[in-house]
C-alpha cells in the first residue's frame, strides 16, 4: 500500500546523470551491498521514493526484510548526508557495524567530529541527543547548504511510548524542512494517525503485513510475577539452541525492570541487561 499525502518543501535532487533513473541507481547500490534482488517489492518502492526526496515516508516492514537499506542506499548514491535517529543503543551499534562493513563513511553524533564542509554519508544519533538545540542547528546548517538528504527515525513506533516526553523537543527537528522517513516493523494501521500527530507530519505509506510467525507471544496469569518471569527465563536459557537467540522481558515500571534483571542474574545465573529511558547513553553502553 502506498499513498502520497504531502509534498515537503525540500529542494528536489538534480536528475540522475544520463539514463540512470532512481530505481536503476538503487539496484546498483543494492548489488554493492551484496544483495539482489529486493527482499520484497515494498523495499524497492520505499528506497526509490526516499531517493526521489519528495514526500515524508512511513515504511512498515517486518524484521529481517531490510529496512536499513532504505537509508543506506540514499547515503551511497546521493551527495547528501542521511541523519538516522536511533532510539536504542544496541540498535545504533548494530547500524554502525553494518555501515562499516558496507564501507560507508559514517559518524555517531556525540562521539565523532562532524565537519560542515565534508560531512559523512550517515550520521547516527540517539533520540536524546537529536532533541538538543545544538544537534538541530547542525541539521539546519546541513539542510541550508543542501548537504542533507533526509532524517530517518528508526523503530519509530517507540516514539509513541518510551520517548513521548522528548517528542516536544523533537518538533524543531521535524520542522527543519527536509524529508522525514519513519521506519518500523511494529506499527499497526490503527496507530498510523497517532504517529502522524506525534511527529506533526503527514506521510506517504509503504506497508507490509506486521504478522511475525516466528515470534511467540505468551501471556500468563501468575501469582508471583517476579518468580514466574525468572522461571520462564531459566526455562528459555536451558533450551536455547543458538548464541544469537535472545529473549526480551517487558515490565510496566523501571523498578520492575531492574528487579527482574537482578533476580535472573543473581538467582538463576542468567546473563541479563536492563534498559529503560532513564538510563543515559553511558549507562546503556555499560549494560550492553
Amino acid at each position: 500500500m502506498c499513498s502520497v499525502t504531502q509534498t515537503i518543501p525540500q529542494p528536489a535532487l538534480p536528475p540522475p546523470p544520463g539514463d540512470q533513473t532512481h530505481e536503476v541507481r538503487a539496484l546498483r547500490a543494492l548489488r554493492r551491498l551484496g544483495h539482489e534482488p529486493w527482499t520484497c517489492k515494498e523495499q524497492g518502492l520505499a528506497v526509490t521514493l526516499v531517493l526521489e526526496n519528495r514526500f515524508n515516508m512511513l515504511v512498515v516492514m517486518p524484521t529481517g526484510h531490510g529496512k536499513s537499506v532504505v537509508f543506506m542506499i540514499p547515503s551511497m548514491v546521493t551527495a547528501r548526508t542521511v541523519i538516522v535517529v536511533v532510539p536504542l543503543m544496541i540498535l545504533l551499534r548494530g547500524h554502525e557495524a553494518d555501515a562499516t562493513r558496507a564501507g560507508l563513511r559514517h559518524a555517531s553524533y556525540g562521539a565523532d567530529t562532524i565537519a560542515f564542509d565534508d560531512p559523512p554519508s550517515i550520521v547516527f544519533v540517539s533520540v536524546e541527543r537529536a532533541a538538543t538545540p545544538k544537534f538541530v542547528e547542525l541539521v539546519q546548517t546541513l539542510n541550508h547548504f543542501r548537504k542533507l538528504h533526509c532524517v530517518v527515525v528508526d523503530e519509530a513506533h517507540l516514539l509513541l511510548s518510551d520517548f513521548r516526553s522528548i517528542m516536544k523537543r523533537l518538533l524543531s527537528l521535524w520542522a527543519v524542512g527536509c524529508q522525514v522517513v519513519a521506519l518500523t516493523a511494529s506499527l499497526s494501521p490503527s496507530k498510523e494517525t497517532d504517529l502522524k500527530i506525534v511527529m506533526s507530519a503527514r506521510f506517504a505509506v509503504v506497508q507490509m503485513s506486521t504478522v511475525r510467525p516466528l515470534i511467540q507471544y505468551v501471556v500468563d496469569k501468575v501469582a508471583d510475577v517476579d518468580e514466574e518471569i525468572v522461571g520462564q527465563v531459566i526455562e528459555w536459557d536451558c533450551n536455547v539452541t543458538s548464541k544469537t537467540d535472545m529473549a526480551m522481558v517487558y515490565c510496566l515500571t523501571r523498578q520492575s525492570v531492574e528487579q527482574v534483571a537482578s533476580m535472573a542474574n543473581n538467582v538463576a545465573g542468567v546473563r541479563t541487561a536492563h534498559l529503560h529511558t532513564h538510563l543515559d547513553d553511558d549507562a546503556k553502553k555499560a549494560q550492553l
